[in-house]
């Protein structure tokens, strides 16, 4: 066998101490990794669209009362979701990191779809639906929920032909100047042999820039992003529920001011019908601000309900307690 040389005699102790460190330092990273990975935990939060404890699809009547034959059908039904939050053990606001996944969110926004482009949802909508968010937060307890619906303004007002999705729906959006539709809620009401249209685009208003088609330097004077806070909501076994019957509560569809669509799009001529739906989203119409679900008193159409299902349902079927 032949002789080490002289220079690897004398690189062999560098030789060895270098592994060593290496060896340490990949020992102590798979450590800290592992760490990590255990004081974080996966969620998934889900939503389901309802009237009352109909669940709402696509071509099913439904009505804002149970004292009334269903004579409603859904046309379109999707909001964004942003700044999601649950309340820990210790009674502080946890950030929801949401995980991009190119279709529904982009790690900021997620679109909740409720329809699936069939039936009366066949002119706007599309056959993906999504009623969930999905994420992590630190490992522990959580009893309470909240949430923003709405898109930041740093995201508003963007090209929707080149934004990356969920930003990329053509449907929610309305021009560069106004920027998204945070909550579409289209109706048909059948009168007779007809269906008459009832429509809710929630969105920023009083927005200034040189023309439509230019975003605005600064937000809007009317951001219209309600907060949706929900107390005592334990994600490992409740869902979240949106009912329109809250949305709608003690409105008239019939009233609708002239010239303008059946509804409300959010516009400052708009009041008689849209001041009530802004009050029902804990939102005041004449600022745009919230004005009570900061303090979990208002959203009458967000509350929370049990979850019956197995782990492996797929909700087609929903059988819950509210």
């Amino acid at each position: 066998m032949m002789n080490s040389s002289p220079m690897m005699n004398l690189l062999q102790p560098v030789l060895t101490t270098t592994l060593s460190a290496s060896l340490a330092l990949s020992a102590l990273s798979c450590a800290e990794e592992e760490s990590a990975s255990s004081t974080e935990q996966q969620l998934s939060v889900i939503f389901h669209a309802t009237s009352g404890d109909t669940h709402l699809t696509c071509g099913a009547p439904f009505a804002l009362s149970d004292e009334v034959e269903p004579s409603l059908y859904v046309q379109d039904l999707r909001m964004f979701v942003h700044d999601v939050e649950l309340k820990n053990a210790e009674g502080d606001w946890v950030p929801f990191s949401m995980k991009a996944d190119g279709e529904w969110s982009d790690g900021v926004v997620t679109l909740l779809d409720f329809e699936n482009g069939s039936a009366d949802c066949d002119e706007s909508g599309n056959p993906s639906m999504n009623h969930m968010i999905i994420g992590t937060l630190p490992s522990g307890d959580y009893d309470g929920l909240r949430f923003k619906v709405g898109v930041p303004y740093e995201l508003n007002h963007q090209d929707v032909t080149v934004a990356e999705a969920p930003l990329n729906n053509s449907a929610m959006f309305w021009v560069w100047q106004r920027g998204y539709k945070f909550m579409r809620v289209e109706l048909l009401e059948e009168q007779g042999e007809a269906r008459t249209p009832w429509l809710f685009h929630l969105g920023s208003t009083g927005c200034q820039s040189e023309a439509a088609t230019v975003a605005p330097d600064t937000p809007c004077a009317k951001t219209n992003a309600p907060w949706v806070t929900l107390e005592g909501f334990n994600p490992a076994s409740q869902h979240v529920l949106f009912d329109v019957r809250g949305l709608l509560n003690n409105i008239d569809l019939s009233l609708n001011s002239e010239e303008t669509p059946a509804g409300c799009m959010s516009m400052p001529s708009e009041s008689m019908e849209c001041a009530p739906v802004f009050e029902n989203l804990g939102l005041s119409y004449e600022s745009g601000e919230v004005s009570a679900c900061a303090s979990g008193e208002c959203s009458e159409p967000f509350r929370v309900m049990n979850n019956s299902h197995t782990s492996s349902d797929d909700h087609t079927h929903d059988d819950h307690e509210h």
